[in-house]
């Protein structure tokens, strides 16, 4: 039998410069980070692509509500921080936005699973007017 994935930290603690901060997964964060990321292929794309990985990392530093520990309009070059450390916060942001979507897809299954065969008749009386 698999074993259930564990879910990711809602806190992470980071470093930038001398001082330590501590973000919190929000809803209203993962909403924000859904808009950026709203696909399985977006995550995947999100990956490799800067300018997606960026946004996220903005997303997860800038102040808004209780997440976030930078005032909006900071300048990302000036950040005293490692590369290891921006890709600690994009790893996180990736885990709860995977974590979210998998949830997500398991909770529509469990939920349409008793439309199982009025979804299917319906699927094929649609199938069938187009023909």
């Amino acid at each position: 039998m698999e074993q259930p994935t564990p879910k990711p930290s809602e806190r992470l603690k980071i470093r930038i410069g001398d001082q330590e901060h501590e973000l919190l997964m929000t809803y209203g964060l993962l909403t924000r980070l859904t808009i950026i990321s709203s696909s399985a292929d977006s995550i995947i794309e999100g990956t490799v692509d800067p300018t997606s990985r960026d946004a996220i990392i903005i997303t997860c530093l800038t102040k808004n509500g209780r997440s976030g520990v930078l005032d909006p309009g900071f300048d990302f070059e000036d950040l005293d921080m490692s590369v290891a450390q921006v890709e600690e916060i994009f790893d996180w942001a990736m885990s709860h936005l995977i974590d979210f979507f998998m949830r997500r897809l398991e909770a529509g299954a469990r939920i349409s699973a008793p439309y199982k065969d009025r979804l299917q008749a319906l699927t094929s009386s649609i199938a069938g007017s187009e023909a």
